[in-house]
C-alpha cells in the first residue's frame, strides 16, 4: 500500500461567514471524485486574514490534480485553488 501524504492549498473565494454552507457544497462535489483520484480526506481550515485552506490527504504517489478539483469545485461556487502552501506525509 502507498504511504499517505497530506497537501495544503490557498481557496479563494470561499470563507465561512455562511455557517460553512458552500464548503460542505464543495466537500460533497470533491468527494464525488475522491476514489478515482486516490484521495480520502479532505477539510476546510479558516483563519482571520488569510485564505482559506483546503487540505487533502491522498496515497503519495497519487497527487491531487489541481484541475480536476478546480472543475468540481466550479459546479457549486466560485472558489478556486490559488496555490499549494505545503504537503507533508
Amino acid at each position: 500500500m502507498a504511504p499517505l501524504q497530506t497537501t495544503h492549498f490557498a481557496v479563494a473565494g470561499v470563507d465561512n461567514k455562511d455557517g460553512g454552507k458552500t464548503s460542505k457544497k464543495i466537500l460533497q462535489a470533491l468527494y464525488d471524485i475522491f476514489s478515482s483520484k486516490g484521495m480520502g480526506y479532505a477539510a476546510f481550515e479558516f483563519s482571520p486574514n488569510a485564505p482559506a485552506r483546503l487540505i487533502i490527504k491522498h496515497k503519495a504517489d497519487q497527487q491531487p490534480d489541481i484541475d480536476a478539483l478546480n472543475a468540481q469545485m466550479a459546479k457549486v461556487s466560485t472558489a478556486e485553488i490559488s496555490e499549494v502552501l505545503f504537503k507533508s506525509r
